[in-house]
C-alpha cells in the first residue's frame, strides 16, 4: 500500500506480486496468506474506486500530496479477505488484469478500472452503476485529475501542452 502519492498523477494505491520486492514508498499489507491471494484481493479492493476514495478520506496534512500512516491504513474498513468466495474474485480479478497499463485518472475511462470495479461489486454484492457513476466522478475531481474544472487533458503524446495550457 502506498505510504503517500501525488493524487494528480498517481495511478495505484497498492500493488501486488508473486515475487518478494524491497521498495520505497509502499508499505507491506502484513498479515496475508502465503500464497498472497489476500494480498492480491486486497490490491484489487485498494485500486478499484471504492479503495482510491477511502484513501482519500483522509489524506493527512496536505490534499495534493496525502501520506499515510500505518494507523491510518490499518483503520480502512476492506472486505473479509478470509471469506473464500471474497478473495477469489478479487484474486482472479488481479491475475486477469496484472499486465494491464493503468492510466491516470484525468485520461479518462479505462478498462482496467472498470474491471476492477465489477469484482469488487461481484464480490460483495454492491450495484455496478453506482460505483461506476462515483468512477466518473473521481475522473473530473481536480485533485485527482491535476487539472481544474473546464481543463481537459490533450491527446496523447502532446507534452507541451495540458488543457490547451501550454506548459
Amino acid at each position: 500500500m502506498t505510504a503517500g502519492q501525488d493524487t494528480s498523477t498517481a495511478r495505484l494505491t497498492a500493488v501486488a506480486s508473486d515475487e518478494t520486492l524491497v521498495g520505497h514508498g509502499w508499505m507491506p499489507v502484513s498479515g496475508t496468506k502465503a500464497d498472497g491471494e489476500a494480498a492480491k484481493s486486497a490490491a484489487v479492493f485498494l485500486n478499484s474506486t471504492t479503495g482510491r476514495l477511502l484513501m482519500m478520506r483522509s489524506p493527512g496534512r496536505k490534499l495534493a500530496f496525502p501520506t499515510y500512516t500505518p494507523a491510518i491504513l490499518n483503520a480502512l474498513p476492506i472486505p473479509d479477505l478470509t471469506d473464500a468466495r471474497i478473495c477469489s474474485t478479487l484474486a482472479a480479478c488481479w491475475e486477469a488484469t496484472r499486465h494491464m497499463t493503468v492510466p491516470q485518472y484525468r485520461d479518462g475511462e479505462c478498462e482496467v478500472r472498470q474491471l476492477w470495479d465489477a469484482a469488487v461489486c461481484d464480490a460483495l454484492g454492491w450495484d455496478t452503476d453506482e460505483i461506476a457513476g462515483y468512477r466518473k466522478l473521481l475522473h473530473e475531481e481536480p485533485h485527482v485529475r491535476g487539472l481544474g474544472y473546464g481543463q481537459y487533458a490533450d491527446a496523447p503524446g502532446n507534452d507541451n501542452e495540458v488543457g490547451g495550457i501550454p506548459r
